[in-house]
């Protein structure tokens, strides 16, 4: 995003901007973070559904803006492999570190509704690429479910303002604050966390390069984790305040909108987008992975209505058993096409 940090740049420069982008990543992030907490107190909202959808939308801002205009001058043949690795980066580092904080008590009803939409989301965005290309009508699937998932989101929301108007007590710290300033806060946020999170990519990558590290190890590290730091900083902030609803919120918000409002609005844009056939290996591997991932959040929360420490283990330990495997891709030990 910024060609002016780059090999060339003074070491001294990217290191300051490196600085520069982690202060404000984690500002953003607090003020974020604040910001969505004081919607859901004032109106009385579910945190879960603020964080799937405001939050979510928020955090994913960069990966939307960059998809549109890589679609728009017709690059998009990265566009599923980057939704796949994005959906399965947010799902095992990002809200592993949640699982592994806290054991929460989840609303059942609230989680079921976004699982079985992620759930189809995921199916579809498979069956689409199996043939190596989406094509419109595909797009048009893909954003037809997103704009389900906000409708019952928003429905879903009016129910819960509804019934819990009069009935809950006023949380004054929250309710004394203005709301222009709240929502100045969150856009703030939301812009700090992303400008921060590019700044960060770009320098880091550029020292990187002046070290002599190649190209496809920074794309593995850090370039996919930079695109998931507005996630991450969401998480880790929520974790500290102690708000684990508005990270699981985000994920599963995050992830629905990757599989659905990116990839189906590149396909629009686009008019039909290729998946290359060198994809297709890490492609499956993502997805079976993405599927286990799935299964071990789910199975104990619609049995137990919780969470449990494990499971952020064996997130974490899918995730670097899918760093291995890009690695073997990478030293040639995997092929890259079937």
């Amino acid at each position: 995003m910024f060609d002016f940090f780059n090999v060339n740049s003074n070491i001294f420069l990217l290191i300051a901007v490196v600085v520069v982008a982690f202060l404000l990543i984690i500002y953003g992030g607090n003020f974020f973070v604040d910001s969505a907490i004081w919607m859901a107190k004032v109106t009385h909202i579910p945190q879960i559904i603020i964080g799937a959808t405001i939050v979510s939308i928020g955090t994913t801002l960069p990966e939307i803006f960059t998809s549109y205009m890589a679609a728009g001058i017709g690059q998009t043949t990265m566009a599923v492999g980057n939704a796949t690795g994005s959906i399965l980066c947010n799902f095992a580092l990002v809200f592993g570190l949640t699982l592994i904080a806290f054991t929460v008590l989840v609303n059942k009803k609230e989680f079921l509704q976004k699982f079985i939409i992620l759930l189809v989301s995921v199916i579809l965005l498979i069956v689409f690429s199996l043939d190596k290309k989406i094509a419109l009508f595909e797009g048009l699937i893909l954003t037809a479910i997103f704009v389900v998932f906000m409708t019952l989101n928003i429905i879903s929301a009016v129910k819960e303002m509804k019934a819990n108007k009069g009935l809950i007590e006023e949380d004054t710290s929250y309710k004394d604050k203005k709301a222009w300033v709240m929502i100045l806060l969150f856009v703030v946020g939301a812009v700090g966390i992303a400008f921060g999170a590019n700044l960060m990519i770009d320098s880091v990558s550029a020292i990187a390069e002046k070290a002599g590290i190649s190209e496809q190890v920074i794309s593995l590290t850090v370039v996919a984790l930079g695109t998931s730091l507005p996630e991450l900083i969401t998480t880790i902030t929520s974790i500290i305040k102690k708000n684990s609803d508005i990270s699981l919120g985000n994920i599963l918000g995050a992830n629905i909108l990757n599989a659905t409002l990116i990839t189906g609005g590149s396909v629009l844009i686009a008019n039909g987008i290729d998946v290359p056939p060198t994809d297709m290996v890490s492609l499956m591997v993502s997805f079976g992975i993405i599927f286990a991932l799935i299964a071990v959040l789910s199975i104990p929360i619609i049995l137990k209505s919780r969470t449990f420490k494990w499971q952020g283990i064996v997130f974490e330990s899918l995730y670097v058993c899918y760093l291995a495997f890009l690695i073997l891709q990478l030293v040639g030990v995997i092929p890259y096409a079937f």
